[in-house]
């Protein structure tokens, strides 16, 4: 492309004037002319070539996230197996924070430790560290308000197919529940999204999963 682009710019520069007289006297283009070609061509060169660059960047870019948004499910999904190991085994506790023993806040808290996301132990700011979304993805928190406040009584961990992991009350286990069970209470949920992901098959995460590097 740049050798066609540079001949028909040659062409046209040192052909001159049209007719009879210039055909009968051709001449060699003098060094100014073949300098003023040369930068010519590499200006039209600079601007034909530019959008192609462009487009390439941005491709990357969206290739970039598309693989970052694959990741981040892939370790979503890794914190999800681990605390659906704690269901029906560790129980409510206060202001704790571990499978040993958590509160609601705290058992959100250590599966977002899981992907590297540190978030505070309360409600009202793990709510607030997000944004809300209508339809929720794994991994998404799922909290509960007063009359749309600004303060949130409750969170648990959404996990698909309308069901949550969560750390309910005292003398209680951890559960695995629907987000409008009434066992939770008779508020509608919101869904706060925390860590932007995608939302490949199970197989294609799994495919990534063996690529990443292990911890």
């Amino acid at each position: 492309m740049k050798q066609l682009l540079t001949t028909l710019l040659v062409c046209v520069i040192t052909s001159g004037s049209v007719g009879p007289a210039a055909a009968e006297e051709p001449r060699t283009p003098s060094a100014s002319v073949r300098a003023s070609t040369a930068a010519g061509t590499t200006g039209i060169l600079n601007v034909l070539l530019r959008p192609h660059s462009s487009e390439a960047t941005m491709l990357g870019r969206q290739a970039r996230r598309a693989e970052r948004l694959r990741a981040n499910a892939v370790a979503l999904d890794g914190a999800i197996r681990k605390l659906k190991t704690y269901v029906g085994k560790t129980w409510y506790v206060f202001s704790g924070a571990t499978p040993s023993g958590w509160d609601c806040s705290g058992l959100v808290r250590w599966t977002y430790e899981q992907v590297g996301v540190e978030l505070e132990h309360s409600a009202t700011k793990q709510a607030h560290a997000g944004r809300i979304v209508k339809q929720p993805l794994p991994g998404d928190i799922v909290a509960y308000q007063y009359r749309k406040g600004y303060y949130y009584y409750h969170v648990g961990i959404y996990v698909g197919n309308g069901m949550t992991i969560q750390a309910l009350k005292n003398t209680t286990r951890t559960m695995l529940v629907a987000a409008d069970s009434p066992v939770v209470g008779f508020d509608k949920p919101v869904y706060i999204r925390v860590l932007e992901r995608d939302n490949s098959t199970p197989a294609s995460r799994a495919k990534l999963a063996a690529t990443l590097p292990a911890n």
